[in-house]
């Protein structure tokens, strides 16, 4: 309580200082009436840092004064723009079954025939289920990967992506 009370009545000091200051500036009163919650605000931001440097000679400043970087509200919290580690597990051992599959039917050559036709099937089941779409679905955010991947993780996603677009 005591920490509260000694803050407002700051905060009121800092809020008559700034509003003599700006009378005789020369602004309106309708115009100070309208801006002292933002003055208010300006005051008290924790946004607010000097750049160094020598005022008189031009430099130097209050980076963020004036409340232009105030942050009004705190940030949303979006838990489904982080990874789940078992997500990347499962996509890379469907992705591995795949790659799998690939260096066989490389192996193969251009050759056609029943081998082949049942590792293209089985590549084309394996990434076109509902499963991998719902994987990709938790692990992109507006097409690119989530938060919380390594750059091979990122780079698995993205290829994950690929194939199951191009099946």
């Amino acid at each position: 309580f005591c920490y509260n009370k000694s803050l407002e009545i700051i905060s009121v000091k800092m809020m008559r200082a700034v509003v003599v200051a700006v009378k005789r500036s020369g602004v309106s009163e309708t115009l100070i009436r309208a801006c002292k919650p933002n003055i208010l605000k300006a005051c008290f931001s924790d946004s607010v840092t000097y750049s160094g440097g020598h005022a008189s000679q031009g430099q130097g400043g209050f980076y963020g004064s004036g409340g232009s970087r105030i942050n009004t509200s705190a940030p949303t919290h979006h838990p489904e723009a982080l990874a789940r580690q078992a997500d990347v597990l499962e996509l890379a051992q469907i992705m591995a079954t795949i790659e799998s599959c690939e260096t066989e039917l490389r192996s193969l050559g251009s050759v056609v025939n029943t081998r082949t036709i049942e590792l293209k099937a089985k590549m084309k089941k394996t990434i076109s289920t509902p499963k991998v779409r719902e994987l990709l679905n938790r692990l992109e955010i507006k097409g690119e990967p989530v938060w919380g991947l390594s750059s091979k993780e990122r780079d698995l996603v993205r290829s994950a992506r690929i194939k199951y677009m191009d099946s």
